[in-house]
This record gives C-alpha cells, sequence and structure tokens, in this order.
C-alpha cells in the first residue's frame, strides 16, 4: 500500500478476510493494528505483517520458554500501565512489555545454565582439551587449570601442576 490512504473509492482497501484467505493469522492481524497509535495513520504493508509474526513469535517463545513457571500474582507493570494511560500509547506499552519479556527471557537462558552446571552427575568441563592429548592418570580430582590463557576443567593434573594438590 505504501503511505496511500485506504478507501473504497481507490479500491485499494485490504479486508481482514482477505488477509486471513491469504494465510495471515488473525492474531498477527490484530496485532499489526495494535502497534500504531489510534490517532496516527498506520502504513499497513507485507512489512507490517512480517514484523507483527516475528514480535508475536518472540513473545510466544519466550512464554514456552517459561514452561510451567507459575504466574505472579503481580499488578500490571507500572510502565505498560502508565503508556495505556497516555492516551492509549500501545506502541509504548508494547516496548515496555518487550522489555520484560527480554528480562524473563534472560533469566530463563540463567536458570537453565545453571541447571546443566549443577545436576548430578553432569560434565563440568569448561572446554575440551586438545584432540590426542592426555593428562597423566595419577593425580586425581576436579581442579580448573591454566591452559593457553584459558582455564580448563578437569578430573586429573599434569605432572607440572601436581605442586598445587599438594602432591
Amino acid at each position: 500500500m505504501g503511505s496511500e490512504k485506504m478507501s473504497k473509492s481507490l479500491g485499494n482497501v485490504i479486508r481482514p478476510s482477505e488477509l486471513i484467505a491469504r494465510g495471515v493469522k488473525g492474531e498477527v492481524v490484530r496485532y499489526g493494528l495494535l502497534t500504531g497509535h489510534y490517532r496516527a495513520p498506520l502504513d499497513w504493508n507485507d512489512k507490517l505483517i512480517e514484523q507483527s509474526r516475528k514480535a508475536l513469535d518472540r513473545l510466544y517463545g519466550v512464554l514456552r520458554r517459561l514452561g510451567d513457571a507459575e504466574a505472579a500474582d503481580a499488578p500490571i507493570p507500572t510502565p505498560v500501565l502508565e503508556a495505556l494511560g497516555d492516551d492509549l500509547n500501545t506502541p509504548k506499552a508494547f516496548a515496555a512489555l518487550f522489555e520484560i519479556l527480554a528480562r524473563a527471557n534472560k533469566a530463563v537462558t540463567h536458570a537453565r545454565a545453571r541447571s546443566r552446571w549443577h545436576r548430578p552427575g553432569a560434565r563440568r568441563t569448561l572446554h575440551r582439551r586438545p584432540a590426542g592429548s592426555r593428562w597423566p592418570s595419577r593425580v586425581r580430582g576436579p581442579h580448573i587449570v591454566p591452559g593457553r590463557g584459558r582455564f580448563r576443567h578437569t578430573s586429573r593434573l599434569p605432572g607440572a601442576f601436581a605442586s598445587i594438590k599438594g602432591g
């Protein structure tokens, strides 16, 4: 459509039923309509539909990652309420909502990383040894060993570092 005004006389009206017949989901159409302020013109085009679909995919992705987490009995976040109270500024409300989603996504990522690292029997290797290299088997126990400017977690120490363990 571009920035051209939509009107029946010009014959460039897009009906929601036409979008749905093209395979666009109703929730994507509704999200697209809410991304613009109700007093401002909305440039309706395929790019807007694609952006709306991606935003909803991101939202649903975070909700899937949260899984069976219990919903908190908390009030609606203040930034979202303030945006909606400011002449129903839905774009600003969505921006605040996506900031909250980003924090939730980050928390889930950190929680999953911690649970993988701390689960019983987990292999706690920071990075792999070069192929073909072996540590002497006479020193055992978990240790952090320096290697090429990085640290490596291993259960065996090479002879040069045996004094760290005290033997």
